[in-house]
């Protein structure tokens, strides 16, 4: 691998660099649709509910959605940035690609938070979710390097590939 794959990830990050702000915008949610596609979203499969109710569903799954991978990220960037710390001084292209990955992980956790926001705030209460994200990432974070990479690839390549 070496280097230039640091260089090549670093040079594909830059080339598709977003901020927030481009993702989410002045984009709300329309209470009256659903806000998962029909896929990716168990709602329209449930008989025993109304359509109203299976549009309500939707939104839960959404807050539900952003929540869980806010939550499951939370260990990713301080992970890259332990590794990143063993090339910061011989080997810049893989502190910077390190880095950078760190940085764009922080921009996906702070996304979900501004979706989980907008959930809330649409739905007008905040959705009781699953606490202790700091504590599961300190778990994931104290196990093995290889494990920890191991699901962090996972869940990064689970993300593009989810039913749309």
């Amino acid at each position: 691998m070496g280097a230039y794959w640091y260089a090549e990830c670093l040079r594909n990050s830059y080339r598709v660099n977003w901020r927030i702000s481009d993702v989410v915008g002045r984009r709300h949610f329309d209470a009256s649709r659903p806000w998962l596609p029909a896929r990716l979203s168990g709602a329209g499969r449930i008989a025993c509910l109304t359509p109203a109710e299976k549009i309500k569903l939707s939104h839960v799954e959404m807050g539900s959605y952003a929540h869980l991978f806010g939550f499951v990220e939370e260990f990713i960037a301080p992970k890259m940035l332990a590794l990143a710390r063993d090339f910061e001084i011989d080997r810049r292209e893989a502190f910077d690609a390190l880095t950078n990955f760190a940085a764009e992980e922080v921009k996906h956790m702070n996304l979900f938070r501004a979706v989980r926001a907008s959930v809330d705030g649409t739905v007008g209460f905040p959705l009781a979710l699953l606490p202790g994200a700091p504590d599961v990432a300190c778990a994931v974070l104290s196990k093995h390097t290889g494990a920890v990479l191991l699901l962090t690839a996972a869940i990064e390549w689970l993300t593009p590939h989810a039913p749309r």
